[in-house]
């Protein structure tokens, strides 16, 4: 059964009562059984608490009936952590364990790793309920082999329940309301999330994220999270979300590996409508910068994640969070995003985000090359008073984003205010002179024109990206990359970049380099490449922007130390072996990993270089080794010159 949606939702000053005051008493008829329940108590029937239960060190009462109400009755169920005692088993306060119909209602479950969970089943109500303060304590300690609970309340794998008038407030690592997993058609509404953000719920603001592995953000909270994978017709409407750390509301993408099948459905057709979110990241955006009101995500690295599609974001609020009021990822798409309102927001209003170059996973294949959020529908939204603009779309020329009659007073592109909607577009950048119009590689350019200062890279030629510049708002000084030929010299802000003239553009003049040999040494796990050649100029300096992801071998996300990921064209090395550990990024425990490089001397005539461990960053453990196995064909480029060669001579 789908959730019906109902036109009326509980006050903002009633749900902040329900934060400050006790519970309302419930009504008593239709209830058989009064009891003071021990912990753990099984509830197979109608059953009335007459008193507190607990403290409890495993769970605090299971419904595992059907058809059952649980009527707290205005008494708390309480759990151990108030002391913080780590456990190998979660403990839960209300669990309801593949029931259906069954009712908790009216009271408080404080100090469990989770407050309420529905674990399979469908049907069931939570209501009334305060959960606070449920914190998986295995998050404050190194035990990491029990991290599944973390949340306020959470539906797991069920259907058709109903999540409402409840307070869900200082829970952690993971949200105040969750659905997990293939969980459909769900109703969150008129809830209180509050205060999710537990770096500074605990002693001495020091909280490690454990339940995420040792390289895990220390940021994890959300207010409400509709995570799956799988989670599709769920309504989350009427809620009253505010000052949580991560996200207000997000909905999440899902894990995919290419070449294998899907671990998990898309979560699609989701509806988001009629909530205030409100001061996201207000006490944690310093320790993580990631705190926007609302979310469409993407949830990990491309590489290995296909994205949520065709959910609806419509008539609401999202003010006054620490980054954008709303965040919609690449390469999310299909969405319709109508009626809201976005003030006052720290960075954005609206953001439709771009991956450039990224390489996206895909269900059953190797990675393609992504888009940005796309092919998303958005009608009558305002906004006004953000930080950095009120709409923008990171996309060139909004490509195939429709904005329809939007209220903004700044944005980022004239395609964000097409179809009439209003707002006011920065200066694109102008490109007037190029001087000298001519040079080897390496040479130093100095570029003319105007509204320069905002630029964020120099371009010779489409997408040949220069290592080292600088800029003030009528010129910029670039070395010239690697190239040939005659290019065009474009300047690119964070809006718009430079359109081509003859102005711009400067010819590559010799010598040119050249590459007579590779070859390779040391050992497998930590191999020597040397490279020898002609007219190979000077080590290259990293590069100060982000390069498009997927650039030369390197899929996801920098390591330690440096990497061809940072010298762009100037320097990469690629092993494109299929028997080989590691292919197109792609190590032998399935992740996609960026391989490290680092330079340990460079010539004109003589480069030469290791290569470290590569950096797993989705399983969140130590670095895994490649593997590169003598006989591997490999590429090697230096200087804009390029080799394949053969590995041989490793031990």
């Amino acid at each position: 059964m789908r959730p019906r949606r109902i036109a009326s939702a509980l006050s903002v000053g009633c749900l902040l009562a329900m934060v400050a005051g006790p519970m309302p008493q419930a009504l008593a008829k239709e209830r058989r059984g009064t009891a003071a329940l021990a912990c753990g108590t099984l509830i197979t029937h109608t059953t009335v608490l007459r008193a507190d239960v607990g403290p409890c060190s495993g769970n605090g009462l299971v419904v595992a009936a059907d058809h059952v109400v649980l009527d707290l009755n205005g008494h708390t169920v309480t759990g151990s952590h108030a002391t913080a005692t780590p456990s190998e088993t979660e403990q839960v306060g209300v669990l309801l364990e593949h029931v259906h119909a069954s009712r908790v209602i009216n009271g408080t479950v404080r100090y469990f790793d989770a407050g309420v969970a529905v674990n399979g089943g469908s049907d069931n109500s939570v209501e009334r309920i305060r959960a606070t303060d449920n914190v998986n304590v295995n998050n404050l300690t190194n035990v990491t082999t029990t991290c599944n609970y973390g949340d306020g309340i959470t539906v797991t794998d069920s259907n058709d329940n109903r999540i409402a008038g409840n307070v869900a407030a200082n829970n952690g690592p993971f949200s105040g309301i969750s659905l997990v997993g293939s969980s459909n058609g769900n109703e969150v509404r008129s809830n209180v999330s509050a205060h999710n953000d537990i770096p500074f719920q605990h002693p001495n603001n020091q909280i490690q994220n454990h339940c995420e592995g040792t390289e895990a953000r220390l940021v994890q909270d959300i207010g409400i999270r509709v995570e799956g994978p799988g989670a599709t017709h769920n309504v989350v409407a009427g809620n009253y979300v505010t000052d949580n750390a991560l996200y207000g509301i997000s909905i999440h993408g899902n894990i995919c590996l290419p070449n294998a099948a899907i671990a998990g459905a898309p979560n699609t057709a989701n509806l988001i409508e009629n909530n205030f979110v409100s001061y996201t990241g207000l006490h944690t955006h310093s320790i993580d910068s990631t705190s926007s009101g609302i979310g469409i995500l993407r949830q990990g690295p491309l590489t290995v994640v296909c994205p949520s599609y065709g959910n609806s974001i419509i008539d609401n609020t999202s003010v006054h969070n620490f980054e954008d009021g709303l965040f919609v990822g690449s390469p999310t798409h299909g969405n319709t995003i109508s009626g809201n309102t976005f003030n006052n927001n720290a960075f954005d209003g609206i953001q439709l985000n771009a991956a450039p170059g990224a390489m996206c996973a895909q269900s059953g294949g190797p990675p393609v090359t992504c888009t940005g959020a796309v092919d998303n529908v958005l009608v009558g939204n305002k906004g006004s008073g953000n930080g950095n603009f009120d709409g923008v779309d990171l996309n060139p020329g909004c490509d195939h984003n429709l904005w329809v009659a939007n209220m903004f007073v700044t944005i980022n592109q004239p395609c964000v205010a097409s179809n009439g909607g209003t707002g006011t577009g920065p200066a694109a950048p102008v490109v007037t002179s190029v001087s000298p119009t001519s040079g080897p590689q390496g040479t130093s350019v100095t570029i003319g024109g105007s509204n320069l200062a905002a630029v964020t890279a120099v371009d010779f030629g489409a997408g040949n990206e220069a290592n080292a510049f600088s800029c003030s708002a009528t010129s910029c000084t670039a070395t010239a990359p690697p190239g040939t030929g005659t290019v065009d010299v474009t300047v690119v802000t964070p809006a718009v970049s430079s359109a081509t003239s003859p102005a711009d553009q400067f010819t590559y003049t010799g010598p040119f380099p050249s590459i007579t040999s590779v070859t390779t040494s040391g050992t497998i796990s930590n191999p020597t490449i040397t490279v020898t050649g002609a007219n190979l100029g000077a080590a290259p300096a990293p590069n100060p922007s982000t390069p498009p992801e997927g650039q030369h071998g390197c899929p996801t996300v920098l390591p330690t130390s440096g990497n061809g990921y940072l010298y762009g064209n100037s320097l990469w090395f690629s092993d494109s072996s299929p028997t080989g550990g590691w292919t197109a990024g792609q190590n032998a425990d399935g992740n996609f990993d960026c391989l490290g490089l680092i330079i340990v001397s460079y010539t004109s005539t003589q480069v030469v270089f290791h290569l470290d461990n590569g950096y797993d960053n989705t399983s969140n453990g130590p670095a895994n080794f490649y593997v590169l196995a003598n006989g591997d064909p490999i590429t090697v480029s230096v200087a804009g010159a390029t080799m394949t060669g053969t590995v041989g001579g490793l031990t």
